[in-house]
């Protein structure tokens, strides 16, 4: 048994035995308020010691397969790493299999981290993917099909109104229909296997963000359709795991093509649009050339982060859905739980974002 789950077990243990002597105090003395009060103790440690209860963790060998989409850079790149260390087979899905952090990840033991091309928008690819994990898993007779971490995404930046049908759609098709199709085609390895499904969202699934219309709604979506699936798959033993990572720039990719997007919304705009947004748009982008200026696409991710990856995909029953994010994030999101929506909220959404404004 690990330390972390017996100080977590004796944690528990010591709650309860707090709250049940006090709640025995307030039946001994008689006193009604008292008695209430005592009974709600007795109950609050027996929920204590129920949460806190002991935590199993999975260990992994080379027999373990892991598939990792949009592993060319940012977490995903990570992800795919980590993986590694943790001592499973991994597959490494990319976009650009010339890219550097596919030609990195390629360096490793090819016995041990397989790169393969994967496009959420070829099915193709898919289907070569799904080839190449059962390929893997006929290799022997205990190998096991761990998990799918669909991870693969994309975002652009821009007023509604900026965006193109081209690049909106491409961020519908890939962070969400993309994904359905990928899982749809894994679903029935991973009933086979009783392996786990971990979705990377955002927390603009869960609280949109003006600029980022698109990507929002996609990702809103995908929580949805996430809860779901993981109501569907309890009855086959497959978790469904939502994994939410904060906006930690510096490690991640996923904005890659802003300022191509960026190109495409200026050439579409009319006459009167242009007029209307020009210098607000381009003091807009050229606020996120500030941005992606402090972007190291290869770099480690946030040790936050990995450590709740590994807790997402080692424990034996996960949570539904982790969370990372800086402690701003944190601020934030709890005043827009508490505004009302309307003027309020959205002041604080402009304030959490920090965009340049508009000016007629």
């Amino acid at each position: 048994m690990e330390v972390k789950s017996v100080l977590a077990y004796l944690r528990g243990f010591s709650s309860v035995a707090c709250a049940g002597a006090s709640g025995f105090l307030g039946v001994m003395l008689r006193d009604q308020w008292l008695k209430y009060a005592g009974w709600a103790g007795v109950a609050t440690g027996a929920l204590i010691m129920v949460t806190r209860r002991v935590v199993k963790r999975r260990i992994f060998t080379r027999s373990h397969v892991i598939l990792i989409t949009g592993c060319d850079s940012g977490l995903g790149y990570n992800l795919a790493r980590k993986c590694h260390a943790m001592n499973m087979t991994v597959i490494a899905g990319v976009l650009n299999p010339q890219s550097q952090g596919a030609r990195n990840l390629a360096q490793l033991p090819s016995h041990e981290l397989i790169v393969t091309h994967i496009d959420l928008l070829q099915l193709e690819t898919i289907a070569n993917a799904h080839r190449v994990v059962r390929e893997i898993l006929s290799r022997e007779t205990d190998s096991k099909f761990l998990g799918l971490i669909n991870n693969a995404g994309v975002m652009v930046f821009g007023e509604f109104e900026w965006q193109t049908p081209d690049i909106f759609q491409r961020q519908v098709h890939v962070n969400l229909l993309g994904t359905m199709t990928i899982t749809h085609a894994f679903l029935s390895l991973l009933r086979k296997h009783q392996g786990r499904i971990i979705t990377v969202t955002s927390h603009c699934g869960h609280q949109p963000l003006p600029g980022l219309a698109p990507y929002a709604a996609s990702k809103a979506a995908l929580v949805s359709w996430t809860d779901t699936l993981r109501t569907e798959m309890r009855k086959h033993s497959v978790d469904v795991v939502e994994f939410i990572p904060g906006s930690f720039v510096t490690g991640s990719n996923i904005a890659a093509g802003q300022k191509e997007a960026a190109l495409c919304m200026r050439k579409a705009f009319t006459a009167e649009q242009e007029a209307l947004y020009l210098d607000y748009f381009n003091r807009y982008n050229s606020y996120l050339e500030c941005i992606d200026g402090m972007r190291n696409s290869l770099a480690e991710s946030h040790p936050r982060l990995l450590r709740e990856f590994e807790e997402a995909l080692r424990v034996e029953k996960p949570k539904a859905r982790y969370k990372v994010e800086p402690f701003r994030y944190f601020v934030y999101h709890w005043l827009f739980w508490l505004s009302p929506t309307g003027p309020l909220r959205d002041y604080f959404v402009e304030k959490f974002m920090k965009m340049p404004q508009f000016s007629k």
